[in-house]
Order: structure tokens, then sequence, then C-alpha cells
């Protein structure tokens, strides 16, 4: 069952530069039919009834509608039947995370379902694919829900925005939120006691060394 959640945004802008800025608002009551394309008099309209104007906007870029709905599916594979991406989980989308975790998601499963085609699969090396993807895509939810509950316009949840924003300074922190959010942090349990075991290798620099190159004839 979804569920259901009441968004506490009331409208936000993000300036890109030379006039132009990104706006959300919450399109509650505006269409029915939520798979009809937004107009811009439709977005003119909850501008003015949030914010008490419509800042003047024209001219859009782009027009969408997205929702805060958070699923994950409880198995990644029932026998021959392998989910990937959005139809393994959904969520809204903060930090524009959903790209990044579906692409991970492929690249994970591709060369896995490559090695049990050509027989070269160790046994149970499919069901890793659950295992590896499955708790990366709960932290996903996880951080998501929580960056909508920091756009609550409530002054305990404006609170815990300033508290984040001063932890930031941090260069610890920082780099934490940052690993989390372009999942450069994600690790996958392979037993070893190195941290680096199972993390993605970050840039080497390399001095000396040479690749050579020769082509068949």
């Amino acid at each position: 069952m979804a569920e259901v959640r009441k968004t506490q945004l009331r409208f936000g802008a993000v300036p890109f530069g030379e006039g132009v800025y990104r706006l959300v608002v919450p399109a509650e009551g505006v269409a029915e039919d939520r798979s009809i394309p937004p107009t811009l008099e439709e977005f003119k309209q909850r501008l003015r009834a949030l914010a008490g104007t419509d800042f003047g906007v024209h001219s859009p870029r782009w027009l969408t509608r997205f929702g805060d709905a958070t699923r994950l599916a409880e198995r990644y594979r029932t026998g021959r039947v392998l989910l990937a991406g959005d139809a393994a989980h959904i969520h809204p989308p903060m930090g524009g995370q959903g790209l990044n975790l579906g692409i991970q998601d492929a690249f994970n499963l591709g060369w896995k379902l490559a090695a049990e085609v050509n027989g070269w699969a160790p046994e149970a090396l499919l069901d890793s694919y659950h295992t590896e993807r499955h708790p990366v895509a709960a932290a996903v939810l996880d951080n998501t829900r929580a960056q909508s509950e920091l756009l609550s316009p409530e002054p305990g949840a404006q609170a815990v925005r300033r508290l984040v924003s001063e932890l930031m300074d941090f260069e610890e922190m920082n780099r934490y939120l940052v690993e989390k959010i372009t999942a450069i942090g994600v690790r996958y349990d392979f037993g070893g006691e190195h941290p680096l075991v199972g993390r993605r290798l970050r840039d080497v620099g390399l001095k000396g060394c040479v690749a050579k190159i020769t082509p068949e004839h």
C-alpha cells in the first residue's frame, strides 16, 4: 500500500543565473488527472495563492509534476524476474538521486546477468544483486524523506534545517553528506576489514605508468 503524506512545502525558488529560476509549488487541487501536463496559468494560480504574487513568471522552459510517494520492492529477484530502477524503488526527487540509483542498479546487475548467460557465474551471484542494492535504495529513501521534511515551513523543521546547515561547515560532516547523496559512499559488505574493501576506488594519481596496446591484425 502506498504511503500517503501531505507535503508541508509552500513554495521554493532556486536561482539558475541570468534571471532564470526554478520554482516548485504544491499542485494539490489543481488537476484531478496528474498525467495531464501542467500549464503556466495553473502554476501562476498556485503561486498567487501561496505567495500572494506570481512574481511575473513567464516563458517557462519546462513544466512538470512530481509526487512524494516512497516505495521499495521487498525483493529485487524472484526466479527469472529481476527489478531495477523505478520498478524497484520510487521516492521524492530530492538531490536528483533517482537517476544515479537506477544506473548503479543496472551496472550491478548487468555484468552478473552476462556472467550467468555465459556460464561462468558462481552460485548465488544473481542473488547478490538484491543483497547489495536493496540497502542502498533503502538509504536513499531515508535521506529523501529527511530532505522533504526539512522543506517544511514549520518552526521545528526549520530549526533542524539550521542545525544541519551549521554542521555542514565541518569538513567531515560535509563530506559524509556529499558522499551519501552522490552515492560515492556506497560500500558493499564483502567481509573485509579494510575500509576500502567494497567501496568505489577513488581517483588515484599515477606516476611513471605506461600502457602499451598491440592491435590485432
